[in-house]
C-alpha cells in the first residue's frame, strides 16, 4: 500500500493544478507546457514531425499524423484524439466547476490498453498526470508499436 502521506500530497498537488486552469486559454497554456516538456529531448532532431497550432477556439498537438485537439465549446472544452486518415475520436470534456478544471472521460475509448492507466469513465480534477495520460491516448499507436 502506498504511503498515505504521498497519496495525500499527490491529491493536493492535483487540486492545485486543477485550480490554476479556469478558462480555455489557461487550459491550452497548461497543455502546451506539458507537450513541450514531453518533446523537449526530441526537438531539433525531428524537424517537420512535430506540429502545434493555437487558434482562437482550438489548440492542437501533433506528432506525425496523430494528435490531441482541444476545442472551445461555450463553457466547456472538447478533447479529441486524431487517429490519422481523417478519423477523430472524442476522449472527453473539460468543464469548470467549483473553481476547478474537471475532466469527464468518455465511457468507451476503444483501441488501446492505455485506457487501463488512470482515466476510466468518470470525472476528475484535471492535473498534470491526467493531461499526460491524454497525450498517451493521443499517441497510443506510436507507443504500442
Amino acid at each position: 500500500m502506498e504511503n498515505w502521506k504521498d497519496v495525500l500530497t499527490d491529491k493536493i498537488e492535483n487540486m492545485a493544478q486543477g485550480k490554476e486552469m479556469n478558462d480555455f486559454r489557461s487550459v491550452g497554456i497548461k497543455f502546451t507546457h506539458i507537450f513541450n516538456s514531453l518533446i523537449d529531448n526530441a526537438t531539433g532532431k525531428v524537424e517537420g514531425i512535430i506540429k502545434t497550432q493555437q487558434l482562437d477556439s482550438e489548440y492542437s498537438f501533433y506528432i506525425l499524423n496523430y494528435g490531441l485537439i482541444l476545442k472551445n465549446e461555450n463553457d466547456s472544452i472538447l478533447v479529441y484524439r486524431d487517429l490519422g486518415n481523417d478519423k477523430t475520436q472524442q476522449l472527453g470534456k473539460i468543464t469548470f466547476e467549483e473553481g476547478f478544471a474537471m475532466f469527464k472521460a468518455d465511457s468507451n475509448i476503444p483501441g488501446t490498453t492505455l485506457t487501463k492507466t488512470n482515466l476510466k469513465s468518470g470525472k476528475y480534477i484535471l492535473g498534470e498526470k491526467n493531461i499526460e495520460t491524454l497525450f498517451k491516448l493521443a499517441y497510443w499507436k506510436m507507443i504500442e508499436k
